[in-house]
């Protein structure tokens, strides 16, 4: 019989694969919870999947921080907006429009919301509201001109198109819809100039290239 001193250790003794295993998924629910209550503390129960979900996360605190911020009811309006909670987005933009007047910026975003609502007639007067708070607002030219474009109202097209280059000269795309309301118009000769300033801009804009094409060609 071997003595203390010269018996073998005890060996140690082995973990199961399947006990390493539970601890492993054990671990895996942990962080998993913990990464969800953080997301609960900071987002209440709606977790935001996109970048407008996150806007309108964001400006509904910064409207709850500052309800009297014109800014920022017209920053959460558009975030609505982008969600297509075209309902929520009136109020708010209506809210800033209240709190600062003076501002075209939540008129723009208002027309935006009655386009898309075809609303036509109420988007027209908010662009045209846009244009009397700021007279050099480029982007409510153009949608004034698309609109009537799209109307049939080809001399109010024209008009709105011109101011909008006028203020940005060489924005491609208002040319090329001017150009298509000349055509429209038929007056060949001032489409074809309009869709030669598209391609000195944008020499792979192929909708004028083909306009151009087939006005030279007569077709």
């Amino acid at each position: 019989m071997l003595s203390k001193e010269t018996q073998a250790p005890d060996s140690p003794e082995k973990v199961s694969p399947i006990l390493v295993g539970i601890i492993f998924l054990l671990l895996i629910a942990i962080l998993t919870l913990g990464v969800i209550i953080v997301k609960s503390v900071f987002f209440g129960s709606k977790v935001p999947q996109t970048a407008a979900e996150r806007d309108v996360l964001k400006y509904e605190a910064e409207v709850k921080a500052n309800p009297r911020d014109a800014e920022a009811h017209t920053k959460l309006g558009f975030a609505y907006f982008r969600l297509g909670k075209n309902e929520e987005a009136i109020k708010e933009l209506k809210r800033a429009i209240k709190l600062g007047p003076k501002s075209a910026t939540p008129h723009y975003y208002l027309a935006l919301v009655y386009q898309a609502r075809g609303e036509i007639k109420k988007a027209i007067d908010e662009l045209n509201l846009v244009v009397k708070l700021d007279p050099r607002h480029e982007l409510a030219y153009f949608c004034l001109g698309k609109i009537h474009f799209e109307q049939k109202e080809y001399d109010k097209a024209v008009e709105a198109f011109k101011k909008s280059i006028e203020i940005s000269p060489v924005t491609a795309d208002t040319h090329y819809y001017l150009g298509m309301t000349y055509e429209r118009m038929r007056q060949k000769e001032l489409a074809i100039r309009e869709y030669q300033e598209v391609l000195k801009y944008l020499p792979d804009h192929e909708k004028a290239r083909r306009a151009l094409r087939r006005l030279k060609e007569g077709k």
